[in-house]
């Protein structure tokens, strides 16, 4: 196998070696003609030679920037779609907000029209409220008995605070 590309290499260098060897002559003698034509004018050859930094600098900024105008491209796009998203987060939270309002007007003009059903809609909240002190309170059950009681013509609500536990409690 390596017989074979090394026959290969061969082949190819044979013809292509006549037409690159004198391609290679012709650079160098270009290049010899430039350098002697730089010895003999240094001055000139200094401001050319300025120049054509000059350009080749100009030319790296403009690459530079053109490189950058692509991210700039790019970063705007990811901007834009994300206001495009945020516009329509919005736009959701805006019908949305306007159904919860009129939800809450037509709430509130029927409690005006009827106050009962103001009481019935507290019924919900307050026994709810109850489960959770029943959890928390292991002896809820107790003091709502002790406090539906009277004891002697005593408010049972002031016996509770001092005389069943919540002074330990809470104080």
């Amino acid at each position: 196998m390596v017989q074979g590309a090394n026959a290969v290499q061969i082949v190819i260098g044979r013809f292509l070696t006549p037409a690159l060897d004198t391609l290679f002559n012709w650079i160098a003698s270009v290049t010899e003609g430039i350098v002697k034509w730089a010895e003999a004018y240094p001055e000139a050859a200094k401001w050319i030679g300025y120049a054509g930094l000059a350009i080749l600098g100009f030319t790296g900024i403009i690459g530079t920037l053109t490189i950058a105008a692509g991210f700039g491209k790019i970063a705007m796009l990811g901007w834009s779609s994300a206001v495009t998203a945020w516009t329509t987060v919005t736009k959701v939270a805006m019908f949305f907000t306007k159904g919860w309002r009129s939800a809450q007007m037509l709430l509130n003009a029927a409690f005006v029209a009827n106050p009962i059903g103001v009481v019935i809609a507290g019924l919900p909240p307050v026994s709810a409220c109850c489960w959770p002190c029943y959890l928390i309170f292991p002896d809820y059950g107790n003091h709502l008995k002790i406090l539906s009681e009277t004891h002697g013509g005593e408010s049972s609500y002031r016996r509770t605070r001092s005389g069943y536990g919540m002074a330990e409690k809470f104080g």
